[in-house]
């Protein structure tokens, strides 16, 4: 007897519990397991006398006891799925995501990676660095904080001297999120120095 109830339970139910416990250390926090068979939809059982399971397919083959005390076999797989923030729409280059750019889709993990964001609120007010395609997991590597600074685009650079506030036109010559560092030019001295974009279209010189 590898599985059984006190009263007839769902073969699901059963091959989930075992599954389950023998998955239980690597299984992500948010993952579960869905159950289908091959030959049936789903029975009831009194217990589970053998589970044979491939690990690299997830597909099994279970031997149970019916109510009626017939001994049945039945093949199917588990497939472990999570629940993952993805794109309803195709979200281009630069644009900055917002809720009504995400849903929750439950996935196969094997169709997600190490690098792909689980917390949706993380995913909120982000920019998309390339093209994010629908009902797909969204990788670290494609987004990031909005740009306040395009390159080639003209700024202030500001600094202080005690109380007194400093500023001078400049050019950028990159791109740059809030608080990245980034070389602009002086259209004053037509010095290139260094700053932080410390908000839209603002670079900051720290003495």
């Amino acid at each position: 007897l590898i599985g059984g109830a006190a009263q007839a339970a769902s073969l699901s139910s059963l091959v989930r519990e075992i599954v389950e416990e023998r998955y239980a250390l690597v299984t992500p926090e948010n993952g579960e397991f869905d159950i289908n068979f091959f030959q049936v939809s789903d029975i009831e059982v009194d217990e589970i006398n053998d589970f044979r399971l491939d690990p690299n397919s997830g597909q099994f083959i279970v031997a149970a006891t019916t109510p009626e005390k017939d001994l049945i076999r039945v093949s199917g797989a588990a497939i472990m799925v999570v629940d993952i923030p993805v794109p309803n729409r195709r979200i281009m280059p630069d644009e900055v995501i917002t809720s009504e750019d995400i849903v929750i889709a439950r996935l196969p993990y094997s169709r997600v990676s190490s690098f792909s964001v689980m917390d949706q609120e993380y995913l909120l007010g982000q920019q998309a660095s390339r093209m994010l395609a629908q009902g797909r997991p969204i990788q670290e590597n494609s987004i990031m904080q909005p740009l306040v600074i395009k390159r080639g685009s003209r700024v202030e650079i500001i600094s202080y001297n005690g109380l007194i506030r400093i500023s001078a036109p400049g050019r950028a010559l990159a791109d740059a999120s809030q608080g990245d560092e980034l070389r602009v030019v002086n259209l004053v001295s037509n010095r290139i120095i260094v700053g932080h974009a410390l908000r839209e279209g603002v670079v900051e010189i720290k003495n």
